[in-house]
């Protein structure tokens, strides 16, 4: 039985999302609840039952309720007879009734699907510590923590012990000793206020520095908002790759390609202007940058291919330190005839910058292994799928606080087709591609487990026009639509990307403007020129300036000048107005 939640939304293709879910396991809502699982309503304080059973010809009511719906979920069986059980789910305190043709032979607390059937069940030494490190922001700020039940009469409390952070003269950090005993549901409201547990609000504005941000649900809105991340990053990369990406041993720099040095006697062509949306600043000199070794083919005609990747991703809120962070992908795999298959290794950052003075940032790492596929239907369709499981750890930055053990697994596929394309270099393309998440996230700091999912379908357009043998101008129109579902901020909106490039011998130019609402992006707008400055395209020159607004960072212009040496031997590539 699947549970209700208004944080969740599945993706709006009903067959991807079924797919996607097989490979995804199932959750404790389907336990079994039999034998000595089955706590009689009598002997289970939080879980008030009633029926009363009228005969063949009247229907038997019921009536079920959580008593204890401060420390968590109850999950009741109605036992009936010569029919299925009904299994109800009680998160809150509101009571639930329904009634039945079958004879109802008792009503049983669930001991392995629910949280509890007694207070008792989770008020333990071990049960208090978890709550504390899943809802306390102390946790964050406190190490060395230790817990113990304190149950009197009615009175269900917890003792906690730790050495929690407090700031001296110049900023030092020092840990003090401290405890503090509270209701069980009371943990959420615990904070270190310089070095004291205390529960609610600190005193003064300096100790409420210290004791500043992440509640339970803060922590899986975060964590929420870093899987989205990266699982739309891996997708992408992924489909990247799989989808009719540059199949050729190539390597780029921070968007640009990197020529090879043309042989001599050799004329070669000018690359193209292939500015991107990104300026290059420190990590930026890696975002945007790829590379691909292509093996020979093999005595069956199977070839091996080496690449690597990585990619910018963008965090709304400053918690994130910025609101940037980077994704990296290398991976091997083998191609023969309509078949691909490899395996990729990922790495994904957030964070990495200190915050503003006063705030507490967050930083977070996730590493995975992701296994793929690819299926060309046709030279013109071809499909894929990737699984992934990823491990990592969440932190907050400049606090020296408690780390995050957190692990995720994913599914992804997608597909691409060729719609519209001649044989001729100069005639009109139009092709449609998308691809579909779904990632199941834990952390012992965000309980329970976070569900993210996107869907995203994009169709792209363009025509080179050739006036000569050596000069062409090629517009282009990449349209999208995207939707992100499940746990955190859910949304959707549109991607339109739009370019015009110039390509001449020796000679380059290129505008472009992209709007991404919704996905937290923004809009931008850039133009760059290029020249070779030396003989046969081995020194170029590439003013550019970008203006990016709407995103984490507001409104940014940036200018520069690209001066780009060819590495390499052998021909030039052939000039491409657009790049990967």
């Amino acid at each position: 039985m699947a549970e209700k939640g208004g944080g969740r939304t599945g993706i709006p293709s009903a067959a991807v999302l079924a797919a996607l879910l097989i490979l995804l396991p199932s959750g404790a809502a389907d336990a079994s609840c039999n034998g000595g699982n089955r706590v009689d309503h009598e002997n289970a304080e939080c879980l008030s039952a009633w029926w009363k059973n009228r005969g063949v010809l009247r229907k038997s009511p019921y009536y079920v309720r959580n008593m204890c719906p401060e420390y968590g979920k109850v999950v009741a069986k109605v036992d009936l007879k010569s029919a299925r059980d009904r299994t109800l789910h009680l998160h809150g305190g509101l009571p639930r009734e329904g009634d039945t043709r079958h004879r109802i032979r008792g009503i049983s607390c669930c001991s392995d699907a629910g949280t509890l059937c007694n207070r008792s069940d989770v008020v333990t030494g071990p049960g208090c510590l978890a709550r504390f490190h899943q809802t306390s922001s102390a946790a964050w700020s406190c190490m060395n923590e230790t817990a113990a039940a304190a149950i009197s009469g009615g009175n269900y409390n917890c003792t906690i012990r730790a050495k929690c952070e407090r700031m001296e003269q110049y900023g030092t950090p020092h840990y003090a000793e401290s405890s503090i005993t509270v209701p069980w549901y009371d943990l959420d409201d615990v904070r270190n206020c310089d070095g004291v547990l205390t529960r609610g609000p600190c005193g003064d504005d300096r100790a409420a520095g210290a004791a500043g941000s992440p509640s339970g649900a803060e922590r899986r809105e975060r964590l929420a908002g870093f899987g989205r991340a990266v699982a739309s990053s891996l997708a992408e990369g992924l489909g990247d790759r799989l989808t009719g990406g540059v199949a050729e041993t190539h390597a780029t720099m921070a968007g640009r390609r990197i020529a090879p040095i043309a042989a001599p006697g050799d004329v070669a062509e000018a690359g193209g202007p292939q500015p991107g949306p990104q300026a290059v600043r420190g990590r930026d000199l890696l975002a945007g940058s790829a590379f691909l070794f292509a093996g020979g083919a093999d005595r069956s005609g199977g070839r091996w291919s080496i690449w690597g990747q990585a990619a910018p991703m963008a965090f709304a809120g400053a918690e994130w330190t910025g609101g940037e962070g980077l994704l990296g992908l290398s991976g091997i795999d083998y191609g023969r005839g309509r078949l691909l298959a490899g395996v990729a290794l990922s790495h994904g950052l957030a964070g990495g910058r200190l915050p503003p003075a006063g705030s507490r940032g967050i930083e977070a790492s996730l590493s995975g292994v992701h296994p793929y596929a690819r299926l060309s239907l046709s030279d013109r369709i071809a499909l894929w799928g990737a699984l992934g499981y990823a491990t990592g750890e969440m932190k907050v930055v400049e606090r020296g606080g408690r780390r995050t053990r957190m692990t995720m697994s994913m599914a992804a596929a997608g597909a691409e087709g060729a719609l519209l394309g001649g044989e001729e270099a100069d005639s009109p393309t139009v092709s449609l591609k998308s691809d579909a998440y779904l990632a199941r996230l834990t952390s012992e700091a965000a309980s329970p487990e976070v569900v993210v999912s996107g869907l995203r379908v994009a169709l792209d357009g363009a025509h080179r026009f050739d006036f000569d043998r050596d000069r062409s101008l090629t517009p282009s129109l990449e349209a999208g639509l995207h939707r992100e579902g499940g746990d955190g901020a859910a949304e959707a909106g549109v991607r339109l990307e739009a370019a015009m490039d110039y390509e001449a011998p020796g000679h380059g130019a290129a505008l472009r403007f992209w709007n991404r609402a919704g996905a937290g992006e923004g809009w931008g707008a850039s133009l760059s020129a290029e020249h070779d400055a030396g003989t046969q395209g081995r020194l170029s020159l590439a003013p550019y300036l970008h203006v990016i607004g709407g995103g984490p960072a507001g409104t940014e212009y940036r200018l520069g000048l690209w001066l780009r040496m060819p590495l390499g031997g052998g021909p030039t590539p052939p000039a491409s107005g657009r790049s990967r």
